[in-house]
């Protein structure tokens, strides 16, 4: 064996306690001999870890539903939801060509560009919630300590806002998706301008649906947060006795 090849190793079999000798390095002609670290190295780049030493501990909290499953299970659903409208704004982008030749009309490119911004929120919050979905799981089921890390990790500042703008960039994506649908339907039942009063009622309908899509969102938010600052202020009075009660055992 080279000089620059990397040594043998040794392990223990565990039914019978003898040592097993395993030669995992490189030949002396191996082009990875004179460096064996490289390929490891190089995968860390693409990777959160060491690909080789995952951390994985069977703790049975991982296995039982609490909390944080619950809030990974949401993320879940809207990762699907996304996808599925990413993939219909895609496929309208390539179905837009223009009705005369190559001359494009001014509703002909407003709806390509309102299909590509909807296919771009929607691929940003595949992309946000799926990373978030694995990291945050990878790190509950990482050992005794991986739920409340898991909990520390998905309510990180950054990571929070990073999640509610890729949901909030779905909820708006869905009634642009409609507006720029309402343009291509005024293209298809009025092509040549003899049925423009059919096409225009279509439209006020598409962007009437559109407008109550936003205002639902709206009211429903507000009751939301309105319940949740509730909550807040209920459950304040109580951590602050309980704090008070854990600071005068800690003095005695």
């Amino acid at each position: 064996m080279g000089a620059g090849a990397a040594k043998a190793k040794s392990y223990v079999r565990i039914d019978s306690g003898s040592p097993v000798h395993v030669d995992d390095s490189f030949p002396s002609t191996h082009p990875f001999s004179v460096c064996p670290n490289l390929i490891p190295n190089f995968a860390k780049f693409f990777t959160y870890s060491d690909p080789v030493m995952g951390d994985l501990e069977n703790d049975p909290r991982c296995s039982t539903d609490n909390t944080l499953m619950r809030r990974l299970n949401l993320v879940s659903t809207y990762i699907v939801i996304a996808a599925l409208l990413a993939s219909l704004a895609w496929s309208a982008v390539l179905s837009v060509t223009p009705q005369d030749g190559d001359v494009w009309s001014w509703l002909e490119f407003l709806a390509l560009l309102l299909f590509v911004l909807v296919t771009a929120l929607n691929l940003f919050c595949v992309v946000i919630l799926t990373q978030q979905l694995y990291l945050v799981s990878r790190l509950a089921a990482a050992g005794s300590m991986g739920f409340e890390l898991g909990v520390i990790l998905f309510l990180n500042p950054n990571y929070t806002l990073a999640r509610h703008f890729a949901i909030s960039s779905f909820e708006a994506g869905l009634p642009i998706f409609v507006v720029a649908m309402s343009l291509m339907v005024y293209q298809f039942i009025n092509p040549f301008g003899d049925k423009r009063p059919v096409a225009i009622l279509a439209v006020i309908l598409l962007w009437a649906l559109s407008a109550v899509m936003f205002f639902v969102r709206f009211i429903q938010k507000r009751r939301f947060n309105a319940l949740r600052q509730s909550m807040k202020d209920n459950v304040s009075p109580l951590l602050d006795a309980v704090r008070s009660v854990n600071e005068r055992n800690v003095d005695m």
